[in-house]
């Protein structure tokens, strides 16, 4: 029984100049049969030649290098990067190999199950049960008789009756064998067809199989591609949150900017009114300040007058006693401010003017008569 399968692929190549030229005719060595192909046609046309030669099923084997597995991707770069003799190795899976082992088996009790071997056979095991028979008889015999009986036995129809008796177990066996031969044939071919069937559903199994991967990787990128979307869509989602957020701060500051606006407003109809009043109040002052002035100018001409008439009679009082003492004076001098009537009174002791202000007044003598000195006794006036 063979073992594993494997299917070598030479490329022969030449090198003119330099330049290593790739020949488009391929070997294909399985076993002890020598294969020539066309790769002109790519990978695909190098299977098909190998399936079609070798009677191997598209999907019962795979082809490697010393990189590892070769496909259609793949083929043209192993051709071009090998040097001189380009070997590619053809390895049948195992339950391919499996099932072509049974079918080695199955053929080999085919063939041995010719006419004429069956035959051969049947013939070689009857003849060994009757030697067998005939052993065990002849033992018996030796043991339950004597010599001379033996001899009689040995001859006569005792011995035609035992052969007639084996005979009939011989035809019995041959009518077994025969039964047991034609079950076995039905065997076979009941295998062959389980066998065939075993192979459809395999092939159907690893066809299918091949479409749940394929749809397996399908299902992986679009997965994939979820995930991207997912990821996206939060990364989206978490900048909307955020702009939410900005949002949010922005309507607290337009509501606090609304606020502030509301208070400014507040605050210029208070500045418009503060500034109105202080204006009504300047006005009003400017107006009391002007009376004020007009009244003090009216209050200074008074005061002139009035010193001018305290002066008046302080010369008069000095003319008339210029050379002696101050004797008595009145007790009081009545003067008036414009508004209002005084009287300037000091007690006199002992005859003369004393007392607090009459003392100065008299202590002064004659500088009493001008108007500088008349007036420190007054309040004083700011000047004009």
């Amino acid at each position: 029984m063979p073992c594993t399968n494997l299917v070598q692929v030479g490329v022969q190549s030449t090198e003119s100049g330099g330049v290593w030229c790739t020949a488009k005719v391929l070997f294909l060595a399985y076993g002890n049969r020598r294969l020539e192909v066309l790769s002109g046609a790519g990978f695909d046309s190098v299977c098909h030649q190998a399936e079609a030669t070798l009677s191997l099923h598209p999907q019962s084997y795979e082809i490697h290098d010393a990189c590892g597995k070769v496909d259609a991707d793949s083929f043209d770069r192993s051709l071009a990067s090998s040097r001189g003799l380009c070997v590619l190795e053809l390895r049948e899976k195992p339950e391919w190999q499996k099932m072509r082992q049974m079918e080695v088996q199955i053929q080999q009790l085919l063939e041995r199950s010719s006419e004429a071997e069956i035959k051969a056979e049947v013939e070689r095991q009857v003849a060994a049960r009757v030697d067998a028979a005939m052993g065990r008889l002849k033992a018996e015999l030796r043991k339950d008789l004597d010599g001379g009986k033996m001899e009689e036995l040995e001859d006569g129809n005792s011995l035609f009756s035992r052969v007639a008796i084996l005979e009939t177990e011989l035809a019995e066996h041959v009518i077994d064998s025969s039964a047991d031969l034609g079950r076995l044939e039905a065997g076979l071919v009941t295998a062959q067809q389980e066998l065939q069937q075993l192979r459809s559903f395999t092939a159907d199994q690893l066809s299918h199989l091949e479409q749940n991967d394929q749809n397996l990787e399908q299902n992986l990128e679009n997965m994939e591609n979820i995930s991207k979307d997912i990821s996206k869509a939060m990364k989206a989602m978490k900048d909307m949150e955020d702009m939410e957020d900005v949002k949010m701060k922005m309507c607290n500051m337009t509501q606090s900017v609304d606020e502030l606006s509301e208070k400014m407003a507040a605050m210029e109809i208070d500045l418009n009114e503060q500034a109105i009043t202080a204006s009504a109040v300047n006005g009003h002052l400017e107006s009391g300040v002007a009376t004020a002035k007009q009244e003090l100018e009216s209050l200074r001409h008074c005061m002139a007058e009035q010193l001018n008439f305290v002066n008046a009679k302080m010369e008069h009082f000095v003319q008339e006693r210029p050379s002696k003492a101050l004797g008595p004076v009145p007790q009081a001098i009545a003067w008036s401010d414009g508004f209002k009537s005084h009287e300037l009174s000091v007690p006199a002791v002992d005859g003369t003017l004393y007392g607090k202000m009459g003392k100065a007044l008299w202590k002064s003598a004659p500088a009493l008569t001008t108007l500088k000195r008349a007036s420190k006794s007054l309040p004083q006036l700011p000047p004009l």
